[in-house]
């Protein structure tokens, strides 16, 4: 039996529907729970086909972000089952595969169902994708890079505006109404920035992904400069406090600063403040090897 390690890397640990919250994965066409339809995780990997009870179980396709592809048999959101796998390096993989390993070549594989690319949840994943990466870039391209303590400034001056100044392409990956966009202001060097909303609140919340790396060592590195950061950088309202957290659950281990509002300066209004939430997050990525540290800035009313 040949051990399918990207494949078991990339998909085994990830639980749906439980993720920590701001991340980006979503059910984007269909239904994810009972039935079919397609699923993003915030790394960009999809998927499309059969959910049971919000677990992949049936026939169904899973797209990495690097290209590679699988489409076959599911059972209890593993490669299980008849399938093929197709790894950008030019590895195919046809046959047998159980609980993420490939057993071998099928006896019989004449009528294995081929997944038809005109199928119409492939057709509305592919058209998602492709505008979801037009509107990513199209920001990108046109977002302000600025030092980490202006940012906070900045992004603390627009939190009662709910980050309105920096709204940039609107992200096609959303859940039921929700309004997301990618942001037009981020860290000096960081990878990605956006501003979330939640379907029947008025708030909203920023991230900035700062870094990401292979190891935990560079990343918990990073982490702790940006945390010290925070910490010395005037954020223009308020004194805050702070408190140190950690996790580790079989789909994501993390590390966690957060500072929450103590006492709004004078000459502001507190009632505009008092909910303000800073976080710098380090975490392992979801559904593939690596970690990331995130900065986050949020209503504590999100939270309830």
């Amino acid at each position: 039996m040949q051990h399918l390690s990207f494949a078991k890397n990339t998909i085994t640990g990830i639980i749906f529907f439980a993720c920590v919250q701001f991340t980006n994965a979503q059910c984007v066409v269909g239904d994810c729970i009972n039935g079919n339809g397609t699923y993003k995780l915030e790394n960009g990997d999809m998927y499309t086909g059969n959910w049971i009870n919000g677990v992949r179980e049936g026939y169904g396709r899973y797209d990495w972000a690097s290209g590679a592809y699988y489409v076959g048999n599911f059972k209890n959101n593993m490669l299980d089952g008849e399938g093929a796998f197709y790894g950008v390096d030019g590895t195919k993989m046809i046959g047998i595969f159980i609980k993420n390993n490939y057993a071998g070549t099928a006896a019989d594989t004449a009528n294995r169902k081929i997944y038809s690319p005109d199928d119409e949840i492939q057709k509305a994943y592919n058209d998602i994708k492709k505008r979801d990466s037009l509107a990513k870039a199209t920001t990108l391209a046109k977002a302000e890079r600025v030092e980490f303590c202006s940012l906070l400034r900045r992004l603390t001056t627009d939190f009662p505006n709910q980050f309105s100044s920096f709204l940039g392409e609107r992200q096609e990956i959303v859940l039921s109404n929700s309004k997301n966009w990618y942001a037009t202001i981020m860290a000096t060097g960081s990878l990605e920035a956006g501003v979330n909303s939640f379907s029947g609140k008025p708030e909203r919340s920023y991230y900035n992904i700062l870094f990401e790396s292979v190891d935990s060592v560079s990343a918990l590195a990073q982490y702790a400069q940006y945390v010290e950061q925070v910490k010395t950088c005037n954020n223009g309202c308020c004194t805050m406090v702070y408190d140190e957290s950690t996790f580790h659950a079989k789909s994501q281990s993390g590390y966690s600063t957060i500072w929450a509002t103590l006492a709004v300066k004078e000459g502001l209004e507190p009632l505009l403040y008092n909910n303000l939430i800073i976080e710098i997050e380090c975490l392992t990525k979801m559904a593939e090897p690596g970690w990331i540290v995130v900065l986050r800035m949020y209503d504590a009313q999100t939270l309830k």
